[in-house]
């Protein structure tokens, strides 16, 4: 049973991937989507083939990874939905809104913790409850209290916060550089520019 639902995550995994790479070789050869809806499908994308490549390790791994994959899931549809009018609403933030900008904020601090290790996940830990609680710090270090509301907003709504230009670059450019360079590697492509260069460098 382990070992098939182990060949199911890989497969799973693959059948993202390849996906991803097409949509991202199409949209940079067709134009890219609007800045937020381009962002979220490889954000979307990302963070699923993190859980499925990093599953949890206890017990009830199987339906912590399943509740997480259904929440990814889940955040990115909304997001795909709600992206071209959360720009135009002017600061106005639904209930639905909160909910999946803290969903997405955990998910990628557990994505970025099974990738990384603790340590990065901790420090965006405690940017964002500096946002949440800094209003108590004394001055000059403590800011005026943001409400839950604003901080959804920055955060989640606006290219300011998870969907920065961080994510953008990754999005439309990183992403493009690995696709290429894992095909040179597969390909033998790599290998036939360091023998070119080797020959070059003997014969000078």
């Amino acid at each position: 049973m382990d070992h098939k639902f182990a060949r199911f995550r890989s497969q799973t995994t693959t059948v993202i991937a390849v996906l991803l790479v097409l949509f991202h070789l199409y949209t940079a050869a067709f134009g890219l989507l609007e800045a937020m809806s381009q962002r979220n499908i490889h954000l979307t994308a990302a963070l699923l083939m993190v859980l499925l490549t990093r599953p949890a390790k206890n017990r009830y791994g199987v339906l912590v990874d399943s509740l997480l994959v259904a929440a990814t899931i889940a955040a990115g549809i909304y997001t795909a939905i709600q992206a071209p009018t959360m720009a135009l609403r002017a600061g106005t933030v639904y209930r639905t809104d909160i909910i999946f900008g803290l969903m997405t904020m955990v998910l990628i601090l557990e994505g970025t913790r099974r990738l990384m290790g603790p340590a990065m996940p901790l420090v965006a830990l405690a940017m964002v409850s500096y946002m949440f609680f800094g209003h108590h710090l004394p001055q000059p270090y403590g800011h005026p209290p943001y409400s839950l509301e604003r901080i959804t907003s920055i955060q989640y709504m606006t290219g300011e916060g998870i969907y920065g230009t961080p994510l953008g670059a990754s999005a439309s450019f990183i992403v493009l550089f690995i696709a290429f360079g894992a095909f040179l590697e597969a390909s033998g492509g790599g290998r036939f520019f360091m023998d070119l260069s080797s020959l070059y460098t003997k014969s000078s």
